[in-house]
């Protein structure tokens, strides 16, 4: 199950489908299925998974190391990741809408997306109420039902750099702890990244 469940992740093509915001929702349904039952309930710590001679990974489910960096994507991907983050954090943004979701296939708009929230953590400069606004505005798209199943990744990706930066990056805090904090953010999320969360929270400099 969890096998085919990863491979319709891999393969599904949203550019083939009359409604992807639709599409994006039920694929982040089987996501959410498997962190749930896969990795917090059941616990299976395998990330490798085989249909016949084909090896699916889990990897992306719960962990952030694939995180893209900018320089290392090809030119079309890279100007995919930069209009996602547009989409996204741009207070100007006219929201996500089909041209942008057809063309991403979803296992890698769930990497892009965790990239897309330390990006956007990163760019937004934070010296005015606009600033501020902007980034609320990224954060409310993370919430909803069309992006909500890619917050595991993003909640580790930013606990990984408050980690990093010793509680001295206050816009990555800010959106982490508004995500957990938020009643729509998915109860797996805080039950896959409990003892991240305990471990980064008990450093001293989080009193601070």
């Amino acid at each position: 199950m969890v096998a085919h469940a990863l491979a319709c992740l891999e393969d599904y093509d949203l550019a083939t489908v009359g409604d992807p915001q639709t599409a994006v929702s039920h694929i982040g349904e089987v996501v959410l299925f498997l962190q749930s039952r896969v990795l917090a309930r059941f616990k299976i710590t395998s990330s490798v998974f085989h249909i016949n001679d084909r090896v699916l990974r889990s990897d992306v489910l719960h962990s952030s190391s694939a995180v893209y960096a900018p320089e290392s994507l090809s030119d079309p991907d890279k100007a995919t990741l930069d209009a996602w983050r547009k989409v996204i954090f741009d207070r100007n943004s006219d929201g996500i809408d089909d041209n942008i979701l057809r063309p991403t296939k979803p296992k890698t708009l769930l990497v892009w997306l965790i990239s897309n929230a330390l990006l956007g953590c990163s760019d937004i400069m934070y010296q005015t109420s606009h600033d501020a606004d902007a980034l609320q505005n990224g954060v409310s798209y993370y919430m909803g039902p069309l992006l909500n199943w890619t917050l595991v990744g993003v909640a580790q990706a930013l606990l990984d750099e408050v980690e990093r930066t010793s509680f001295q990056s206050p816009k990555h805090v800010q959106v982490l702890e508004t995500i957990l904090a938020d009643k729509s953010c998915p109860s797996v999320v805080l039950r896959i990244t409990r003892q991240h969360l305990i471990r980064v929270y008990s450093d001293p400099k989080a009193q601070g």
